[in-house]
């Protein structure tokens, strides 16, 4: 290797462990930490090393809208991807939370993102409920403000 060409690698800086510790926090549901690592300086965008996943990705996954709100007030990327492309909203989709799914497209989450298997947010679930908001949410929240609104799985039933 010539001397111009070493100088040329990129090295992969090591993640600080105030990072990793926000990121255990949030894959624990862990609020008090998640509020404390971000208090001392923790990345909000670290990314787990393995799957990719961001601490809003957890946040989704648990359905958990404090943290969610805490996440994104700090600075996190609503629409970040995973190594597999798949969003906060796609994690939604598939641990099939709506309220977390509502949150997010209320803060401008895009629904139409497709994941690295070509599937959207509304594709990872099975939920008629949350399938229709992912895929229609200006028409869901029409719906929800009428006073004759009633869930599907009442109307199906």
């Amino acid at each position: 290797m010539d001397e111009k060409s070493w100088r040329n690698i990129k090295i992969k800086p090591k993640p600080k462990k105030i990072d990793q510790e926000l990121l255990n926090a949030c894959y624990f549901g862990n609020i008090i930490g998640v509020k404390k690592w971000l208090k001392l300086g923790a990345n909000v965008e670290y990314i787990e090393e393995r799957d990719g996943w961001l601490p809003i990705h957890y946040a989704a996954r648990w359905g958990d809208l404090e943290m969610m709100k805490i996440l994104v007030k700090a600075g996190a990327n609503i629409n970040g991807k995973t190594n597999s492309k798949e969003t906060a909203l796609h994690k939604c989709g598939r641990w099939d939370r709506k309220e977390a799914a509502i949150v997010l497209l209320k803060l401008g989450a895009d629904p139409t993102i497709k994941n690295s298997d070509g599937n959207k947010a509304s594709d990872m679930t099975v939920e008629p409920e949350l399938k229709f908001l992912l895929d229609n949410f200006e028409e869901y929240q029409e719906i929800i403000r009428n006073e004759n609104y009633t869930p599907f799985y009442i109307s199906n039933a």
